[in-house]
């Protein structure tokens, strides 16, 4: 028996046709395919199609090779050495935690005259309180001390 694809123009000017499907011999095919593929149907046992597509992941997961060595891919966690080391010029947005050098302020919510101030843990937006004898004004990028 002989298996194979085979393309054939059909018509005239003495081309092929398509052989006659054999008599006997295989009764059905099946198709296997890696666990991230579902198949339907399972087995052709007639004349159609497999169709073969992408099978349900759980939420959350990538597909990558194994953590930490070459081999085939599968859906897996995505661990922190997936992502590369990135200069912090390409940080654009959010805010950087104390840990990583910055206030963990969002300082687009400072009001005139606003600083930070260390509050034993990390930092506030706090503005000067004036005392005795001691003005205080705030002003847009300037605090005045009289």
């Amino acid at each position: 028996m002989m298996f194979g694809i085979g393309l054939y123009a059909l018509g005239t000017m003495g081309l092929a046709s398509p052989p006659a499907a054999p008599s006997s011999g295989i009764s059905s095919i099946g198709l296997t395919m890696p666990a991230i593929f579902s198949v339907s149907p399972a087995t052709l046992v007639s004349n159609g199609t497999f169709a073969v597509t992408l099978a349900s992941q759980a939420a959350n997961l990538v597909m990558a090779s194994p953590d930490g060595s070459a081999g085939a891919p599968s859906f897996r966690s995505l661990v922190a050495p997936d992502i590369p080391n990135l200069d912090a010029a390409k940080i654009t947005t959010g805010q950087l935690s104390v840990a990583r050098g910055g206030t963990g302020l969002d300082a687009s919510a400072a009001s005139n005259g606003q600083v930070l101030i260390g509050n034993g843990s990390g930092f506030s937006l706090a503005t000067i309180t004036a005392g005795s004898g001691v003005s205080i004004t705030n002003g847009s990028g300037t605090i005045t001390i009289t």
